[in-house]
């Protein structure tokens, strides 16, 4: 077998093609006119509320313990959810009994495992810091999925995973000014939080695919 050879523009190439696949859809129905404006509205708002949780957390946990801030969070949400089901659909359709293990197992990753983390990690991290600190949740996924679905992973992505977790490192050393006994903790409670949001991810997904 021919020896493989890394070059840049493997990583370029796989950059391109992930690109590509995520944003060719979208551009299809745009070219196609079927995008309506309610959903440009929607894809915007939701860009918007991202990325603005995180101010809002570094603002919030000024005032609120990490344990408060994600009950007053989820709870406002759940609240206003089970209202809305309630408004459009008339009645609240209740899981499969096969199924409540992993709706447990989805919401201990989704909720403590990553918010309870996320929020005491904003402490004294900046909210620009862990929003790209909490970015590198897709990097997990990728081996989360590898490990628990068997699903294989390239050499392509493996090169932009380690170039991945190189950046990362060098983020996280900035915030100890080269040293790395000097890390904060809390920086690392952020990369916790990403990892929960990888098994978040990969454990949900058969729930979407049945409950949407």
């Amino acid at each position: 077998m021919a020896e493989y050879r890394w070059h840049w523009t493997d990583l370029r190439d796989a950059r391109a093609a992930y690109l590509h696949r995520v944003t060719e859809p979208l551009r299809r129905r745009i070219v196609e006119g079927r995008t309506s404006v309610g959903l440009a509205l929607a894809l915007g708002a939701t860009l918007i509320m991202w990325a603005s949780g995180f101010v809002g957390v570094s603002v919030a946990v000024a005032a609120y313990s990490p344990g408060n801030l994600a009950l007053l969070r989820f709870g406002i949400a759940s609240a206003v959810l089970f209202v809305w089901l309630l408004c459009k659909n008339g009645r609240i359709s209740l899981p499969q009994k096969s199924d409540l293990s992993r709706l447990a197992l989805v919401g201990l990753f989704g909720v403590p495992l990553y918010h309870l983390p996320l929020n005491a990690g904003q402490q004294v991290v900046s909210a620009g810091v862990s929003s790209l600190l909490v970015a590198t949740a897709p990097i997990f996924t990728a081996m989360v999925a590898g490990v628990v679905l068997g699903e294989r992973v390239s050499r392509r992505t493996w090169c932009g995973i380690s170039v991945a977790f190189a950046g990362t490192a060098l983020l996280v050393l900035s915030l100890a000014h080269g040293h790395p006994l000097a890390v904060p903790p809390q920086a690392l409670l952020i990369l916790i939080a990403a990892l929960a949001f990888a098994g978040y991810i990969v454990t949900q997904r058969p729930l979407v695919q049945r409950y949407g």
